[in-house]
């Protein structure tokens, strides 16, 4: 059956909400922290001002001071710009009508079908931003392969030690002590182990290691940790679940009041955020509920980000 306005519902709002709650509520999913949402300027394509210095936010010149009937000293404001491209992202999930008709309370077809079809989306999002974060193209000028004498998994290492180098990288660049670290579910169970962690965490402390006494002992705000999955697997092939990330970590600076202009390392450039739609399908009794988005990850700001890879063996 041919798609077209007569049959394609507007967006619902019961089922937009549904999508969005549980985008919400969803575990394991850290894109939308990493890269915040900001309003596409121009549509789905277009471009977009970047400060192309973060120096200009540091500058301390000899002629602030002015005399009486001169003029102000004065700068200029390095502005550079990006392009982007929007990427429109749904899927469908059918519901046959004695699915719902059979269905029993609290069990909610339609509600169901949209969670799904929205995890799809949001596993998308994520694949996306996970691959912006360590493609060491994007960070070849900021990027580090850990020798084996000091990955997470060697004894010897010093993890703390390493932290504050990294962090310094950071700074340099943007003056701004970097605030995130994403760390890959691998990395974590050897890091959360290591001596130096448990001896430093145990002096202060008579309790587990968690992602929060750690992320103070490195001096962050906070350690994200990718642990979502996808089938790697051809189509019809055996499911082969692959880790987004491994081996891996990443250091950058989130900014804590997001905006285009404002350095941070990545944004989400998006024209609409995830919508939920419903239209019949007769031919197969069912009503089709669809989710989709319509938006771009982009790294804005590399210098505001840090690569680690091999971190554990």
């Amino acid at each position: 059956m041919a798609l077209g306005k007569s049959n394609v519902h507007p967006v619902d709002p019961l089922l937009t909400q549904f999508a969005v709650q549980y985008s919400q509520e969803t575990e394991g999913f850290i894109a939308p922290t990493l890269f915040p949402s900001m309003p596409a300027p121009s549509g789905e394509s277009g471009t977009y001002y970047t400060f192309t210095s973060s120096k200009d936010f540091f500058t301390l010149p000899n002629y602030t001071e002015r005399a009486p009937g001169t003029n102000y000293g004065r700068g200029q404001l390095g502005v550079g710009t990006g392009t982007y491209q929007t990427i429109q992202d749904g899927w469908e999930i059918p519901v046959d009508d004695r699915v719902q008709a059979n269905a029993d309370a609290p069990f909610d077809p339609r509600r169901t079908a949209v969670e799904s079809a929205t995890q799809v989306i949001m596993l998308r999002r994520e694949k996306r931003v996970i691959d912006a974060i360590t493609n060491a193209t994007t960070f070849a000028s900021y990027t580090t392969a850990l020798g084996v004498g000091d990955r997470y998994d060697n004894d010897n290492s010093e993890p703390v030690t390493l932290m504050d180098t990294w962090k310094e990288v950071v700074r340099g660049n943007i003056g701004r002590n970097p605030n995130t670290y994403v760390l890959a579910y691998d990395a974590w169970l050897k890091l959360k182990e290591h001596p130096a962690i448990q001896a430093r965490i145990k002096t202060t402390v008579d309790t587990v290691v968690t992602l929060d006494l750690v992320a103070k002992l490195f001096g962050l705000d906070r350690i994200l940790l990718s642990f979502a999955a996808y089938n790697s697997a051809e189509e019809g092939q055996t499911v082969s679940l692959t880790d987004m990330m491994s081996k891996k970590a990443f250091l950058g600076y989130i900014n804590p009041t997001p905006g285009i202009m404002r350095p941070s390392v990545g944004y989400n450039i998006q024209v609409n955020g995830i919508q939920a739609k419903s239209y019949r399908e007769e031919a197969r009794d069912s009503e089709i509920a669809r989710a989709s988005v319509n938006e771009v990850p982009k790294i804005v700001a590399a210098d505001c980000g840090y690569l680690i890879t091999t971190v554990i063996s």
